[in-house]
């Protein structure tokens, strides 16, 4: 799955990546140039014209190599950084269509990292195989035929000494994957820790424990430099054993050579051009080997971008769409969380039809949340089912059946920008119908192209319900609406919702603590945690509708 959404993202990119195979063959066969002209000029000293027609020749491929070099190069990030992009964006809109349980189940730092790092070293794997290769098995192949016809014993030797290079990286490849695996995770962790700091900052400066928590990223931060370096080990381990090579190989060139040149098999031309082709050989080992890292990186990042992008139940196949909601009926709801023995809902049974206001209270911890996300289809029953108009949620298509809900949650979310955007939330609306909600939540006096940034708690909360009302939603779920506002304002806000719902179908259901809000319902549902009970039945009750 990971190879064939990767390959779909960077398909855009196609013509630049011939482009830049082009250049990239190109330039490798113009810098090889120069070194077979030197030979030639050696061989031919004593033909002064000739010597300097070939140097004249060599001095304007070499400023022809600086063009070449410099285009190949430009085209070469160009075409990474695109498709890096274009990667990290179809990663994050995957993640952003994960189910609930997911989010619940990793942490953002891990989620971040793999969206901008790990999908970044896959994408760059996948985007440069194909040009990397070819350029530089082509040039090597080049350099090879060059060789062989100036000297078959000295490229026999060469051949011999590259094989057993390669040979014995290899093995070199499962300590490279697993430490990269290992340097990946421990760096999400650091993000993770990181990002779970810097949330809580307003509790850890009221609780004066910057030191504490600075310590805390530090340890973080010190065992993922611990992992970068011993991986940074096996790498030098790597790029240092070619340099070793080519040493050798240039030092017994020299030795071979001078022996050929004894014997009459080889001119001191052809020895030196064979010298520096040598060394040309240099940079496609070295490329290859940096390649052979990266494809190793590649490897062990791959699992954890699989996981990621693992299929949801909610987009496995087609699903009717749901035209409206006209009623939900919970059927003997029973839920309990993995790992937990007592459940949070115990065999609720419940009925709402289109117009039906729905109060729910009842202590911390009763599973008023809970059964939130039951509605919303986050969760499902442990035991029983939850229907609407007849059907259980799976039976529709998920984002059609969202498509008719809205929720105010307890935690606001605002992002970097206007009133408008972030009451529209994506969506396109009329201007009157934005103004009409910011009047419901008594936002209406501010600018609608106003920054959201240092909000009150009590703004923040009148934005999300103005979002919540915009949508004109089957069903309108409010958890704890008003908690941050004063009373005179909740009053007012508590008044406009009426006149919001009067002769709307809005099936309302609202948690609160607070009366006024309460106020809107026709209907109650208390959930009640009995201490008194016995351990076997002091599972969350409901009390009578009323």
């Amino acid at each position: 799955m990971l190879n064939k959404i990767v390959t779909k993202s960077i398909r855009p990119l196609y013509k630049m990546r011939v482009l830049t195979l082009i250049l990239c063959v190109i330039d490798a066969i113009v810098a090889l140039i120069p070194a077979i002209l030197i030979g030639l000029i050696i061989d031919k000293l004593d033909d002064r014209n000739y010597v300097i027609m070939l140097g004249l020749i060599a001095s304007l491929i070499v400023i022809l190599h600086f063009f070449t070099n410099w285009i190949q190069n430009y085209y070469w990030f160009k075409m990474i950084h695109k498709g890096t992009a274009l990667v990290r964006e179809v990663i994050f809109e995957k993640l952003l269509c994960k189910s609930h349980d997911f989010f619940e189940e990793n942490s953002s730092g891990d989620l971040l990292s793999k969206v901008v790092n790990d999908s970044a070293l896959y994408a760059q794997n996948k985007l440069i195989t194909f040009p990397m290769l070819f350029t530089n098995c082509t040039t090597l192949f080049v350099v090879l035929s060059v060789c062989i016809s100036a000297s078959m014993p000295l490229s026999a030797m060469a051949v011999l000494l590259l094989s057993g290079y390669f040979l014995s990286y290899l093995s070199l490849n499962k300590r490279l994957r697993s430490s990269t695996k290992k340097e990946r995770e421990s760096f999400s962790s650091v993000l993770d820790t990181g990002v779970n700091i810097l949330d809580g900052m307003y509790t850890i400066r009221l609780f004066r424990s910057e030191d504490f928590f600075a310590s805390k990223f530090g340890t973080a931060v010190r065992r993922n430099c611990d992992f970068i370096i011993k991986l940074q080990f096996w790498k030098s381990m790597g790029i240092s054993g070619a340099d070793a090579i080519l040493g050798i190989a240039s030092a017994l060139c020299l030795i071979i050579g001078a022996i050929l040149i004894q014997a009459g098999h080889l001119s001191i031309g052809s020895l030196v051009m064979f010298n520096m082709l040598l060394n040309y050989t240099g940079e496609p080992v070295r490329n290859l080997t940096d390649y052979n890292l990266g494809r190793q990186g590649a490897k062990a990042v791959a699992s954890r971008l699989e996981n990621l992008l693992a299929s949801n139940a909610h987009d496995e196949e087609p699903r009717p769409l749901v035209d409206e909601i006209s009623s939900i009926i919970l059927e003997n709801v029973s839920f309990k969380y993995n790992g937990m023995e007592r459940q949070v809902i115990k065999e609720l049974t419940l009925s709402l039809e289109s117009g039906d206001r729905l109060a729910i209270v009842g202590a911390s911890g009763t599973g008023k949340s809970t059964l939130i996300k039951l509605l919303l289809g986050l969760l499902s029953p442990t035991r029983g089912q939850i229907l609407i108009n007849g059907k259980t949620i799976g039976s529709y298509d998920y984002k059609s059946y969202l498509s008719h809900v809205s929720i105010l949650p307890q935690d606001i979310f605002l992002f970097d920008g206007s009133i408008s955007e972030n009451v529209k939330f994506g969506t396109e609306f009329e201007q009157s119908e934005i103004f009409s909600v910011l009047e419901t939540v008594s936002l209406n006096k501010l600018n609608q192209n106003q920054g959201v940034k240092g909000f009150s708690g009590g703004e923040r909360q009148r934005v999300g319900l103005a979002r919540a009302l915009l949508r004109t939603p089957d069903i309108l779920i409010l958890d704890e609406p008003t908690s941050a506002l004063d009373a005179e304002t909740e009053r007012i806000i508590v008044d406009n919702i009426e006149k919001y719902l009067n002769g709307k179908k809005t099936i309302l259901v609202v948690i609160s603590h607070r009366h006024a809000i309460l106020t809107l319902a026709n209907r109650k549902i208390e959930l009640l945690s009995l201490e008194s009970f016995t351990e076997e039945t002091s599972d969350v009750v409901y009390s009578a509708e009323t």
